[in-house]
C-alpha cells in the first residue's frame, strides 16, 4: 500500500520506465559524495563575488549600465556555478553519480534515450536548486527584482542547452571520481571543461547580450534562447544514446577501475 501511493506520488509523466529510471538516479544523487561536496558551491560563489558586487560604485556610470549590472553579475555567477556543477557531475555522470547502477543498465536492453534523460532531470534539478538560492541573494542585495526571473531562465537554458556537450563529455571521457585529489581525475576534468567552454558562451550571447546592448531584443532572443537549448538537446539526445550504447563496456572499465 505506502509502497505504491509513494510511487504514484512520484511517476513522471511518460514512459514508466523513465519515471523508474528518475527515481533510482534521485536516490544515486544523495548517496554519491560529489553532489554533498557542490552542495555549497551557490555559498562560495556568492561570499567570492559579493564584495566586488557591493564596492562597485554605479553614481558615475550610465543609466543603461547600471541597469544592466545587476543581471551581468548574476550572469556571471550563474556561469561559475554551471562549471562547477557540470565538470564535476554532469561531465562525469556515470563515473561520479551512478556508478552502481551502471553495470546493470548496461546489460539490460533499455532504451539508452531515457538514461541520459533521467541523468539530465537529475542533475536539472540539482543545479536550479543552488541557483535558486543564488538569484534570489543576488536580487535582495541588488534590489533588482528583474534579476530573478531573468536568472532562473538563463540557469534553465545553460543547463538544458549545455546538456549535449556533458553527455558527450561522460561517454568519451568517464573517469571514477575519487574522494581525494588524483592524476587520475584530470582526464575526466578535461572533458568536463572542454564541454562548458562550448555549451555557455551561445546561451549568454542569445539572453545576456540583448539585455545589455538592446533590450527590445529580448522579446525575441528570450525565446529564442529556449528553442536553441531545448532543439539542440532534442537533436542529439538519439545519436548521444547511440554512441553510450557502444561505448558502455569501455565506460564501464573506466569508472570501476581502482586505483
Amino acid at each position: 500500500g505506502a509502497e505504491r501511493v509513494r510511487s504514484r506520488r512520484w511517476r513522471l509523466p511518460g514512459p514508466a520506465v523513465l519515471s523508474a529510471l528518475f527515481h533510482k538516479d534521485w536516490n544515486y544523487l544523495w548517496r554519491s559524495p560529489m553532489p554533498r561536496r557542490l552542495l555549497f558551491s551557490a555559498v562560495v560563489i556568492i561570499v567570492a563575488m559579493a564584495a566586488p558586487m557591493l564596492n562597485t560604485s554605479r553614481q558615475e556610470l550610465p543609466q543603461p549600465i547600471q541597469q544592466a549590472i545587476p543581471l551581468v553579475t548574476v550572469a556571471g555567477m550563474l556561469t561559475l556555478l554551471s562549471m562547477a556543477l557540470n565538470t564535476g557531475m554532469s561531465a562525469n555522470y556515470f563515473g561520479a553519480m551512478d556508478r552502481e547502477g551502471f553495470g546493470t543498465l548496461s546489460a539490460s536492453g533499455l532504451d539508452r534515450r531515457y538514461v541520459l534523460l533521467s541523468a539530465n532531470l537529475t542533475t536539472l534539478l540539482f543545479a536550479l536548486a543552488q541557483s535558486t538560492v543564488l538569484v534570489i541573494v543576488v536580487a535582495l542585495v541588488t534590489r533588482s527584482w528583474v534579476v530573478a526571473p531573468l536568472g532562473l531562465y538563463l540557469a534553465l537554458c545553460l543547463q538544458i542547452g549545455g546538456a549535449p556537450a556533458y553527455n558527450l563529455a561522460s561517454i568519451i571521457g568517464p573517469y571514477r571520481t575519487q574522494l581525494k585529489y588524483t592524476g587520475g581525475r584530470q582526464r575526466g576534468s578535461m572533458w568536463g571543461l572542454l564541454a562548458w567552454l562550448v555549451a555557455t558562451p551561445p546561451v549568454l550571447l542569445l539572453i545576456v547580450l540583448p539585455y545589455v546592448v538592446w533590450k527590445p531584443g529580448l522579446g525575441v532572443m528570450l525565446p529564442l534562447g529556449l528553442v536553441y537549448a531545448l532543439g539542440l538537446y532534442a537533436l542529439t539526445l538519439k545519436p548521444l544514446a547511440r554512441l553510450l550504447q557502444r561505448r558502455e563496456h569501455t565506460i564501464l572499465q573506466a569508472i570501476t577501475a581502482q586505483d
